[in-house]
């Protein structure tokens, strides 16, 4: 880690609440499903090559929309449950294996999680599917000899757990960056994701009372910062909710 003062990502503009006022849309897009399918009933007397081509391309639009429908409804409607104490460092580990044959050629992916971590207080599935999800944007980002970093800290001073991936890739405009914790938003046009990664991870933040941050500067990669408070005992000992990190640079 640089020091403050030479740290690349001062001044970075960052993310916080644009996201979570967004997680509420699974209703109109199934209205939206449903729009398409009489559409698709409407068609069915149409007998030439367009109409035949228009609804074979509907079809295949709805079925995707309600693919990521389905995706989007458990990130709503899934409540905190089997939340247990967790220790990073195996989840972590097991991870970076699994997320290494996502990185471009001759890219690399390091990370550094010392002894004595802090346990925390979440679900095991929300912390793979969100530092997974992380991990792979990062991935997306980079270049063929890239890099990606995944850090986790103890914070004395918040009582909380940091966990931070860096990555050396094309970075995001800023004008994108009140947008990417939107769901089915993406930066990347070609991505065959769904545009759900940000928000997996903000969701897992929520959750587990903790709060997610996003830096980036376009040609000098991006930063994403989640931060979980500390699992003293059970459940009765986890700090208090945190919300979402205000906007400005991490300290």
């Amino acid at each position: 880690m640089t020091s403050p003062n030479n740290d690349p990502f001062s001044g970075f503009h960052d993310i916080s609440e644009s996201g979570s006022r967004s997680l509420g849309i699974a209703p109109d897009l199934r209205r939206m499903l449903a729009v398409l399918a009489s559409g698709i009933e409407a068609l069915e007397s149409a007998d030439d090559r367009r109409g035949v081509d228009l609804r074979s391309g509907m079809q295949r639009a709805m079925i995707n929309a309600v693919r990521l429908t389905n995706e989007l409804a458990m990130l709503e409607s899934r409540q905190a449950q089997n939340m247990e104490r967790v220790s990073l460092a195996p989840h972590i580990g097991r991870i970076v294996q699994m997320m290494r044959r996502h990185l471009p050629d001759e890219a690399e992916i390091s990370f550094d999680i010392p002894a004595g971590m802090w346990p925390i207080y979440a679900n095991p599935d929300d912390i793979a599917g969100a530092i997974m999800a992380v991990i792979r944007n990062a991935a997306e980002a980079i270049e063929p000899g890239g890099h990606v970093s995944i850090k986790a800290t103890n914070m004395p001073s918040s009582g909380t757990v940091q966990i931070e991936v860096n990555d050396d890739g094309c970075g995001i405009e800023p004008a994108a960056l009140d947008l990417i914790l939107q769901p089915f938003y993406s930066t990347k046009l070609s991505s065959r994701h769904p545009g759900l990664g940000l928000t997996r991870a903000m969701r897992f933040a929520h959750r587990s009372g903790g709060r997610i941050q996003v830096q980036s500067r376009p040609g000098s990669g991006s930063r994403v910062i989640i931060e979980i408070p500390r699992a003293n005992g059970g459940r009765a000992d986890v700090i208090p909710r945190l919300g979402f990190m205000d906007r400005g640079s991490p300290k």
